[in-house]
């Protein structure tokens, strides 16, 4: 069995990042670092009036040139010519940085999954290479599922995992505690309960975490 991709977040904040090419899938790599809030350079022969409207930290209306991936941390290689894009990866894997290439994952050390992104949600969902199309779709069907309250609903569980750190000091009474605020049967007492009943039941829980059934004690994988 193949060895599966590790699949992480990574904080590309002010960080260098490169662009190749500026067509619709360049738009959308780059729309993406962008709003990651990394200081994105793209380089390309031609550009999809998309690109009028970010800001980016750099844009050279040129080929692509060795000297462009110094000092980068990620390249995406996302031209139209395959053998550009070969080209970019094999020079970024010769300086370690990290390099996706849209149109074969197999050349490139990184890929990007079909990312949904709704408030605070973020949902990642790859095929590793086999369909992106597929993941685009499972990924419209996945927002279609999601309840108009989801980011009020997070809003709160951060706020009561917060009180919990302060509140109970045994750890898995702590785990407990929130994984069953994140269950099904509470999510159903968070959309019923009125603000003040709400309070009672949460008032309980904070008091007495060992009153939750262990049956909520999360099994991580």
């Amino acid at each position: 069995m193949s060895a599966k991709p590790y699949i992480l977040q990574i904080d590309l904040e002010e960080k260098p990042c490169l662009v190749v090419g500026a067509g619709p899938i360049a738009l959308h790599k780059t729309r993406h670092l962008v709003e990651s809030g990394a200081q994105v350079t793209v380089v390309s022969t031609t550009f999809h009036a998309g690109f009028d409207d970010l800001v980016l930290h750099a844009r050279h209306e040129r080929p692509f040139e060795d000297a462009d991936i110094e000092g980068m941390t990620l390249v995406h290689a996302a031209t139209q010519h395959l053998d550009v894009n070969a080209h970019i990866a094999e020079r970024c894997a010769a300086q370690d940085i990290l390099c996706s290439v849209a149109n074969d994952s197999s050349l490139g050390s990184f890929g990007s999954p079909a990312l949904l992104d709704v408030g605070e949600l973020r949902v990642a969902i790859s095929t590793n290479g086999h369909s992106p199309s597929y993941g685009a779709r499972l990924r419209r069907e996945i927002a279609g599922q999601l309840p108009e309250y989801l980011d009020e609903y997070l809003a709160f569980l951060g706020a009561q995992r917060a009180l919990s750190k302060e509140c109970i000091p045994d750890a898995q009474l702590r785990m407990r505690l929130n994984a069953y605020l994140a269950s099904p049967e509470f999510e159903t007492l968070f959309i019923t309960l009125d603000d003040e009943a709400l309070e009672e039941v949460l008032s309980v829980l904070l008091e007495h975490p060992e009153r939750i059934s262990a049956d909520y004690d999360p099994h991580w994988g």
